[in-house]
């Protein structure tokens, strides 16, 4: 995938150093840098915010280790999830194409005092990768788990 020119000059849209190192002591299951993200909000209210419908796109990174979910726009974290949390049930998955990966949240249950819907599209060619880990943790954190045979 094409991680654009800002990543391989600057290593805009890496993980960044303070963050990397306690997530190398969890262990990366899929780490891609450097990828395109978009967040599309809509109907979103925040303290002081409020939006509509409003779409930013940038570069970033997404990574799943043995204990997370964890995702940057720039240097921002933007998404952090335990892969024992029982929220993590509650984030919507899905493939938008073979590379791209759709995270849909209610921001409310992360923070009581926000409200609406924010999508985050990862252009990733991990992306069935992410959602296949992502998917078997939610399964088994409602109990939807059935032992194969």
């Amino acid at each position: 995938m094409n991680t654009g020119l800002l990543f391989r000059l600057l290593g805009i849209g890496r993980v960044p150093p303070v963050v990397r190192e306690t997530l190398e002591d969890e262990g990366f299951l899929v780490l891609d840098e450097g990828i395109r993200i978009a967040v599309h909000y809509r109907n979103y209210r925040a303290p002081g915010k409020r939006f509509w419908q409003k779409k930013t796109h940038g570069r970033g990174a997404v990574a799943v280790t043995e204990r997370r979910f964890i995702a940057f726009a720039y240097l921002h974290r933007i998404l952090n999830v335990r892969l024992d949390d029982p929220r993590l049930a509650r984030l919507g998955l899905a493939l938008e194409g073979p590379e791209v990966l759709a995270v849909t949240i209610d921001p409310s249950i992360f923070c009581e005092d926000r409200s609406g819907e924010v999508v985050y599209r990862f252009h990733t060619a991990r992306a069935q990768e992410i959602l296949a880990i992502l998917e078997a943790r939610s399964r088994s954190l409602a109990g939807w788990d059935v032992p194969s045979s």
